[in-house]
């Protein structure tokens, strides 16, 4: 063959079930697969406009299509803009599954993969946005080093391809062309995955399932596909799984210790039957313990090597040890293999890089696509050994330690690690009674002890800053950085910290788990799939908890951290766990917390009090005064709530919306509000200040119906701001109120203006700094735009499918989430309400304490029909003080529960209802429609009050 390579696009994977099928058939296949023209030449289109894309350099041409630098216009980032050619792009469901399985790729992000930010189709032409990569190809690195490269290296460039194809495995997206010309050495020096994610979508010109025959098929003796590093199942034409991967990271690596592949020929049928028949020769001079792995992985069956990616990392970290990695191999000459030369005639050396080329030259920028999970930054391998100590002179912590930036880099995937077998439990322990770290910083332990005595104090603001002042007293001290990551938003958790900080925080603690005590290894193990950016297993976390809880059965943290992340599951887990926390601790004043915020769930009298218990334990505790305050607001007792948060001694962000919401709710005047939310703002980092300035400050407007001021401050200026941080839960905010404020203002067709231009750009930004998935609105945004004939009701059901697709909800909170956001919100019509009822999720209980399952349901049951079992929720949602977050849809509530009240009989209550949204927006500008429809409703029923 003239040369192994082809389009780095097309894997070779096809699914056949025919596991009898010998190498001589696949191989026979090959060699009499039809020739397939090389596509026609195309122009340079170099300063066309493709959609909100400006195309300005033609980077290369491949079997899939043409790659340009572009600029996008709209967030005005450098991308690069991949067009396909039609024959590969196939027929409209071929479009519509690449799009789907683009978004999904889209949904997942990794530091080690590229990214994939839009799939479009502009007039029948198909795009992919994608990250545009500086530096070169691992092939490129290869050829230029003319020799292996150094063991420590190698080890390092495969750690780093094994983490972002373990972040991938995780979400179940297997690579399957994984090869030098795939792998991208940044100028940075980070390690990124390309084409990653697309092989399958282009297994063959009709189906995604065809055989081998199809997928690797001749051109001009070349044939598409990497035989060279395909797994011996894959050469057959089975089935493949991240075991395949493995296989292909384990020929690389072999590459590049020995600066040749383990299985060659001059032929590409002699490549896969080598891969089929023969082992791999032994590699000489590469440690013991690199060479091990790589033999693992070269293993014909798939069942003896690793699992996945992320067992593959864990096994090559282990090989990096210093037991593993003596300096003799350090400063050792690269390994060479002990085999004999190759056959004459044979073709030792690897092709023609399959990367895009200008001028013969290897690019220094390819265009990438890529399917990722996790971030973290981009660091050389997990360090195992402490920084050394710093002069106390030099290593004072500020007076008030700052949160680190906002990176928007979330955590790594944690290869797997057993939680260890506990030894036998003294007694009960409270979180200020676990042994004291090490570190040689003393200062570095008292502020860490000091963060315990404050989460058991339920004061977690202070427990944050004291542990931020013990990770700058000491960067390595692993328990620190371990319990920061614990704050990771919950359940009527006070968060006033970045999400960025808390991934970091992980990524910090697994780089130093070897420093972590056997219980805080387990501990950390279990909260990796609640850190997984995007789409976060909650339910997971819980049941690794629950084991490890169950194992350290007098520990009263692990019972806490439980209960925590059991509110996501239901009331009576949470409950279950906090009381295990307090009888381990009966004097821990945040699990009494906790169990006051799971009876208040219930509707129970007795949260009332666990919380007095809180109280009386840590009468300042900041979470107590406000876990209380939203139970009393929760349940209408507006002036208690404002008292509870008026007693603390210290301001936080979410308290003080809270209060703000209430002063909003007793009818305070618009400047009262506005001075809370001054005190907010000043919380918060100048860049994001900003952003939430703006948004209150529409919303504020939105809330006393000047909703000409609300469309300039959620409008323009504040848009514009929110682009230079490209994230959906910015942008999904602002979109959300911008097209709620048209529709009340009686503009669809701007609302649904603003719903598509959301919809169009959703794909391309980041979902890695939002607290949760739940501040996605896709699917409401998409009903918005089809009440104006702009999407059909298709499109609605398809976007809610892959919604679901994306973020796989797995908890009760988080299905009642889901079906809040995808099946109730902005529904008008009885069989849409139909169809929600009929999807309400069995587990997710209807006595939940949340706004907008009041709303939600209140609302679905009365367009259903069901009146009786529709006004308690009606009522719920009216009687609440914490609406002003909500506004508009709970102002729209108020008059579906106005008309509940007429249905009933109620006129007087009905009148005082509608009374309530003519005071707010009676003299709205411009003119309100739910208070036009209250107006008429007053006007028919004769009622007093304002008109």
């Amino acid at each position: 063959m003239a040369s192994e390579g082809g389009s780095s696009g097309a894997s070779g994977d096809g699914q056949r079930s025919d596991e009898s099928s010998s190498a001589g058939d696949v191989l026979r296949e090959v060699a009499f697969a039809p020739a397939v023209p090389p596509p026609a030449p195309k122009h340079d289109r170099s300063g066309e406009r493709l959609d909100r894309f400006l195309l300005t350099g033609l980077l290369g041409r491949g079997g899939m299509g043409e790659v340009y630098a572009a600029l996008d216009l709209t967030l005005r980032r450098k991308v690069a803009l991949k067009l396909l050619h039609a024959e590969a792009v196939g027929d409209a469901e071929r479009r519509r599954r690449l799009a789907r399985e683009a978004r999904a790729a889209a949904a997942v992000s990794h530091p080690n993969i590229a990214a994939v930010f839009e799939v479009g189709d502009v007039e029948g032409e198909v795009f992919i946005a994608l990250e545009l990569v500086e530096g070169r190809s691992l092939r490129a690195s290869l050829r230029q080093a003319g020799a292996p490269l150094p063991a420590p290296e190698a080890a390092r460039i495969a750690r780093e391809i094994a983490r972002g194809l373990a972040a991938a495995h995780a979400a179940g997206v297997v690579h399957r062309d994984v090869k030098p010309e795939n792998v991208m050495l940044g100028h940075d020096g980070r390690v990124k995955v390309l084409d990653f994610g697309l092989a399958k979508l282009h297994s063959g010109p009709s189906a995604p399932d065809a055989p081998t025959a199809s997928a690797v098929a001749t051109r001009a003796g070349q044939i598409l596909g990497s035989p060279g590093y395909m797994a011996p199942e894959q050469a057959r034409g089975q089935p493949t799984d991240a075991r395949s991967d493995v296989f292909s990271c384990g020929v690389v690596l072999f590459e590049m210790l020995a600066g040749v592949r383990p299985f060659q020929g001059p032929t590409a049928m002699d490549v896969l039957t080598a891969i089929l028949r023969d082992a791999p020769p032994p590699l000489d001079g590469a440690p013991p313990a690199l060479a091990g792995v790589v033999a693992r992985c070269l293993a014909k069956e798939p069942g003896e090597r690793y699992a996945d990616a992320g067992a593959l990392l864990a096994a090559l970290e282990a090989a990096d040890t210093p037991e593993a990695l003596t300096p003799e191999h350090l400063s050792r000459p690269p390994s060479r293999l002990r085999s004999s030369p190759p056959p004459a005639g044979s073709k030792v050396a690897a092709g023609p890089s399959h990367g895009l080329r200008r001028g013969g030259a290897a690019l220094g920028t390819l265009a990438v696509t890529a399917a990722a999970v996790l971030s973290l930054r981009a660091t050389r391998a997990f360090e195992y050994v402490p920084s050394p100590p710093t002069p106390s002179s030099s290593i004072e912590a500020p007076a008030t330690p700052t949160a680190p930036p906002p990176t928007r880099l979330p955590a790594p995937v944690l290869p797997p690690v057993l939680p260890p077998a506990p030894p036998p439990a003294p007694g009960p322990t409270a979180i200020t009674d676990l042994p004291p770290p090490r570190s040689p910083s003393k200062k570095a332990v008292k502020a860490y002890r000091a963060a315990l005595r404050f989460f058991r104090s339920a004061d977690w603001s202070r427990a944050r800053e004291n542990l931020r002042r013990a990770i700058a007293f000491d960067p390595d001290l692993a328990a620190a950085h371990l319990r920061l990551a614990i704050t990771r938003p919950g359940l009527d958790r006070p968060f006033d910290g970045s999400i960025a900080e808390v991934y970091e925080a992980y990524a910090a603690a697994v780089h130093r788990r070897n420093l972590l005590t056997p219980r805080d290894r387990g501990l950390l193990e279990a909260l990796e799939p609640a850190m997984r950016a995007g789409a976060p297993n909650m339910a997971e976390t819980v049941r690794r908890l629950t084991g490890l809880a169950e194992a350290y059965s007098s520990d009263a943290e692990l019972w806490q951290i439980l209960a925590i992340y059991s509110s996501f599951s239901s009331p009576e887990s949470q409950l279950a766990a906090a009381k295990r926390a307090i009888e381990c601790d009966d004097q821990y004043a945040d699990a009494w917390q906790m169990k006051g915020t799971g009876l208040a769930r219930q509707r129970s009298n007795e949260a009332k009090i666990a919380y007095e218990q809180c109280l009386e334990i840590a009468p300042r505790s900041p979470d107590c005064l406000r876990a209380v305050a939203v139970a009393e607001s929760r349940l209408g007792r507006c002036a208690d709530a404002e008292g509870f948060l008026r007693s603390q001694t210290r301001d936080d962000p979410d308290s003080l919306s809270e209060l703000a919401g209430l002063l909003y709710q007793r009818n305070e005047s618009t400047e009262a509000v506005h001075t809370v939310l001054r005190r907010k703002w000043k919380l918060y980092p100048s860049n994001v200040a900003r952003e939430e300035e703006h948004y209150d400050r529409a919303l504020l407007a939105a809330a006393y119906g000047d909703f000409d001021s609300a469309r300039k401050w959620a409008g323009e200026e504040a848009d514009s701001r929110a682009n230079l941080q490209p994230s959906l839960s910015t942008q999904a905010r602002f979109a959300l109120l911008r097209a709620d404020i048209e529709l009340e203002v009686a503009l669809p067709e701007s609302a649904a203006s603003i719903a598509l231009d959301f919809l169009k750009r959703r794909d391309g930004w980041s979902k890695l700094d939002g607290p949760m998935w739940s501040s996605d609105p896709t699917v409401y945004l998409a009903r918005i735009a089809a009440r104006a004939g702009k999407l059909s009701e298709a499109d609605v059901r398809e976007r809610r499918n892959v919604w679901n697709e994306e973020k796989a909800p797995s908890t009760a909170l988080e299905k009642a989430w889901a079906w809040w956001l995808t099946y109730t919100q902005g529904i008008e019509r009885k069989e849409e309400a139909d169809e929600a009822l009929a999807r309400w999720p069995a587990d997710a209980s209807r006595s939940e304490l949340y706004a907008w399952m009041d709303e939600s349901a209140g609302r679905a049951l009365w367009l259903g029909g069901k009146l009786d079992e529709a006004l308690p929720y009606l009522k719920q949602s009216f009687e609440r003080c914490d609406q002003f977050s909500t506004i508009l849809s709970a102002m729209r509530t108020k008059f579906l529960y106005g008309q509940a009240l007429e249905k009933h009989g109620e006129r007087e209550e009905a009148c005082r209802v509608y009374g309530v949204i003519l005071e707010r927006w009676g003299a709205a500008k411009p003119l309100s429609v739910t208070a036009e429809r209250a107006r008429e409703r007053v006007g028919a029923l004769g009622c007093g009050g304002p008109r």
